[in-house]
């Protein structure tokens, strides 16, 4: 049982932190989008090759500094009519509408990707709000069973503290009562008392 409860926490504190990162994740990427929806298209197309690199982007910005300085040559030795002109203003233009839709698909893209994190941060919420709360109800369920596992266990010392005693006291009716002494010789009082011995005194002066 409580082996199962350390994989349950385990299990939980994992799920826990995915949720924390999948939040921080959609944070980005939804305070990433709200920004540039709110830049004007000139900003939108300096900002987002920053925010987002994309390589064809940078490549379609890259051919539209090409082709407007060829332009602007251009515009210098003929006039706008000239076919050279125009070849080069229609060329432009394309340009242009191919960096407008790669914008619109990288801002879309951010906006999918916020939607679809945010649909894990939704789903890794409730997975945490429902382990917590089905914990926490059989943490409810287990109460009783704890007590009655104190009671038992208690029991079971005393009863444990009461079979020591018992044999302890059988032990000590089952050993003999004889005295551990034994008298040999019967004490019997001297003829002579032992002092003084006068003759003994003398001797050593």
């Amino acid at each position: 049982d409580s082996r199962s409860k350390g994989i349950e926490q385990e299990t939980l504190m994992k799920n826990e932190n995915e949720r924390i990162t999948a939040q921080v994740d959609y944070d980005r990427l939804a305070t990433m989008y709200s920004s540039l929806t709110s830049c004007t298209p000139a900003e939108l197309r300096r900002t987002i090759a920053t925010v987002s690199p994309d390589p064809l982007l940078s490549q379609l910005l890259q051919d539209q500094n090409s082709e407007a300085q060829k332009f602007v040559l251009a515009t210098n030795d003929y006039s706008l009519n000239h076919p050279m002109v125009r070849g080069i203003r229609d060329k432009l233009a394309l340009i242009t509408l191919q960096i407008e839709d790669r914008v619109d698909g990288i801002v879309n893209g951010l906006k999918l990707k916020a939607e679809a994190q945010k649909a894990s941060v939704d789903r890794l919420t409730a997975w945490v709000a429902s382990a917590r709360t089905n914990d926490a109800r059989q943490a409810e369920i287990r109460r009783p069973y704890q007590g009655i596992k104190r009671d038992l266990e208690a029991a079971l010392s005393v009863r444990d503290r009461l079979y020591g005693r018992v044999w302890q006291e059988q032990v000590d009716q089952a050993m003999p009562r004889e005295a551990i002494v034994e008298i040999i010789d019967k004490a019997e009082p001297v003829a002579r008392p032992v002092k003084p011995n006068k003759p003994l005194n003398i001797f050593f002066g």
